[in-house]
């Protein structure tokens, strides 16, 4: 992620992988909008991998999260895309 995906006098926009969003100081983000991978073990081509272990699955959310909470500042939003499922006990 190391440039703006778009730009103008009131809002930049990045686009990369939230567990690296080193460019950006902390506190520095009014929302972080994702749409991770729901583990669900869907085949959506070479591109993701939807079917890792559990444990590995919440490792990569874990750093997600945390590299997330880095950048939010006071007042923000985050909000992610998920299957319908997913939360489902």
């Amino acid at each position: 992620m190391a440039s703006p995906y778009y730009q103008d006098n009131y809002v930049t926009i990045y686009h990369g992988d939230c567990r690296d969003m080193s460019v950006l100081d902390a506190g520095s983000v009014d929302v972080v909008v994702t749409d991770p991978p729901y583990n669900s073990g869907k085949n959506y081509g070479k591109a993701t991998l939807d079917s890792r272990p559990d444990d590995e699955y919440w490792d990569w959310f874990t750093e997600a999260f945390t590299e997330t909470d880095r950048v939010l500042g006071d007042g923000y939003a985050y909000i992610s895309h998920s299957d319908k499922g997913m939360w489902t006990a």
